[in-house]
């Protein structure tokens, strides 16, 4: 949701407990999304951006 209460995009959160979530990005506006989803939150909490890990 965008400031006004409206849809700012879409997207996917998996709750895997333990205080943990995953989200899922449109990638159409991935560096967007990202950086107004860290805006939101507070100070304390981690965001690990996946996108940038290799598997192995």
């Amino acid at each position: 949701m965008n400031d006004e209460g409206g849809i700012r995009d879409d997207l996917i959160i998996y709750d895997r407990g333990d205080n943990e979530v995953v989200v899922v990005i449109n990638a159409c506006c991935l560096e967007s999304d990202t950086e107004w989803i860290r805006s939101q939150l507070e100070p304390e909490i981690e965001v690990i951006d996946y996108k940038k890990m290799e598997c192995s």
